[in-house]
């Protein structure tokens, strides 16, 4: 069971164990309409930080990405998203 609220992300695991992470952003593809979420547990491994996505729907569903082609579509968006938000800085 996942619970998404404005900026942070519940997931309960298979034996009722939450955590909970740092909503980084939510954005809708252009190409295929799924809304994601892009999340993280603010831990770093060999100096990166820890980044998640998931799809999310208006009832609060959260899936796994399973295909190819849409990580890559994912990932070019991170990335457009966050150098426009580093240029604004």
């Amino acid at each position: 069971m996942e619970e998404l609220l404005s900026n942070k992300l519940i997931i309960e695991d298979e034996n009722g164990n939450k955590t909970t992470y740092e909503v980084l952003l939510l954005f809708k593809s252009f190409s295929n309409g799924k809304k994601y979420v892009v999340y993280t547990d603010n831990k770093k491994e060999n100096n990166k930080l820890n980044v998640y996505v998931k799809t999310y729907t208006d009832d609060g569903i959260i899936e796994e990405i399973m295909d190819d082609s849409e990580w890559y579509e994912i990932e070019r968006r991170i990335k457009e998203l966050f150098e426009v938000y580093n240029n604004e800085r």
